[in-house]
């Protein structure tokens, strides 16, 4: 099952403010 980018660039946004969380 292919991955939507909308979901991937979900993703990488969510890494991303958690990263900026801590």
């Amino acid at each position: 099952t292919a991955v939507p980018p909308d979901f991937y660039l979900i993703c990488k946004h969510r890494d991303m403010v958690t990263a900026e969380g801590k």
